[in-house]
């Protein structure tokens, strides 16, 4: 599956292949044209040199120098500063606790995912399975900090 967000077939390319740059653009959309949004990956890569973006390098990297890349010109996002900040906070979470080996899903629709049958409501849910077992669900981000944290130890980035 393609997708067309960017409006630009670079930009758009890079969001089908790298999941955090989608990750990125989804949090760039506020206040700003979904376009501008979703290209905002590509152009953050091309100012940090390289192919996709890493959450590690993107937390590791020295805050004021990091806002200088979404500073531009042109800026990668309406209010740059705040947004280079969020998005270094998203890379640390995601580059501490991401572990490729565990199902997160949720949502009040769950059509054609079996796990999610029947289940759902109005918050966002996620599910952490490991070891062929899931654990209680959860919508509070602390509660799933803790289940993740009880998988692995965390990676400290930084």
């Amino acid at each position: 599956m393609s997708l067309y967000l960017a409006q630009d077939a670079d930009a758009d390319a890079l969001l089908d292949r790298d999941p955090f740059a989608l990750l990125l653009g989804m949090m760039l959309d506020q206040q700003i044209p979904m376009e501008k949004a979703f290209a905002g990956p590509k152009l953050l890569a091309e100012r940090m040199g390289a192919d996709r973006l890493e959450p590690a390098d993107i937390a590791g990297h020295d805050p004021e120098t990091f806002a200088k890349l979404f500073a531009g010109p042109p800026a990668i996002h309406r209010f740059p500063g705040a947004m280079a900040a969020r998005a270094q906070s998203l890379a640390r979470v995601v580059a501490e606790r991401y572990l490729p080996s565990l199902v997160l899903a949720g949502g009040p629709q769950a059509d054609g995912i079996a796990l999610l049958e029947g289940r759902g409501g109005a918050e966002p849910t996620a599910y952490v399975c490991h070891a062929y077992a899931c654990d209680a669900p959860t919508s509070d981000a602390a509660m799933l900090a803790s289940q993740l944290e009880a998988i692995v130890a965390p990676v400290t980035v930084s």
